[in-house]
């Protein structure tokens, strides 16, 4: 029997992680360069099989221009801003809900200012968990390799629902692995051909 699906995406890591990809391949200089991606084309494989439509939710930070810490950290927290805007809109237009979930941190580091996202991982967990107990028969496809969501993972598995973990071929994580009925791949390569066929 076909069932409905849920998209957990942890959104902050996987967009770091298609930065770093993007931008060793000399496709983007830079993460505020990064406003479209073909998400879907990564995912679609976990879900062909399910009723539609799919339940797309990505959980990333709320950011807020820093006038705290310098001239560089206003200009590169206001680039962020305005890049996040163009990547929401891109989102919706993909019919992915974005998740405001926790906050981006600015950090002295040196003479240098860091942004690292925090709380992202927690939201995710209790939406996922909230659903396991309010529907049954439930298909949960979870793209976060991050480790925090285990506990989430096996009280879905626990009320019965099948689980689809999607991950980077070379990042998977082995125990989000074990709690899965079903592990998804994709690719440089992969990454490479939805962000080119997204701009052309």
């Amino acid at each position: 029997m076909k069932t409905p699906a849920n998209i957990y995406i942890d959104g902050e890591n996987l967009f770091y992680q298609l930065v770093d990809i993007l931008t060793k391949e000399g496709l983007i200089k830079e993460r505020t360069e990064l406003l479209k991606i073909d998400l879907i084309s990564l995912f679609i494989e976990a879900v062909k099989d399910n009723v539609k439509p799919i339940n797309v939710r990505y959980y990333g930070t709320k950011l807020h221009i820093i006038s705290t810490m310098g001239e560089e950290a206003h200009e590169q927290s206001k680039k962020m801003v305005e890049q996040k805007t163009a990547w929401g809109a891109w989102l919706k237009k993909q019919k992915i809900e974005y998740v405001t979930a926790g906050n981006l941190k600015a950090r002295r580091r040196g003479d240098s200012v860091v942004f690292q996202e925090k709380g992202v991982d927690v939201t995710l967990a209790v939406d996922m968990v909230q659903a396991a107990y309010e529907q049954d028969n439930l298909h949960f496809v979870i793209v976060s390799s991050d480790s925090d969501v285990i506990p989430a993972l096996r009280i879905v598995k626990q009320r019965g629902h099948k689980i689809t973990y999607v991950a980077q071929k070379n990042q998977l994580n082995k125990a989000i692995v074990a709690h899965a009925d079903d592990t998804i791949t994709y690719s440089k390569q992969d990454i490479i051909k939805s962000f080119n066929e997204a701009n052309k």
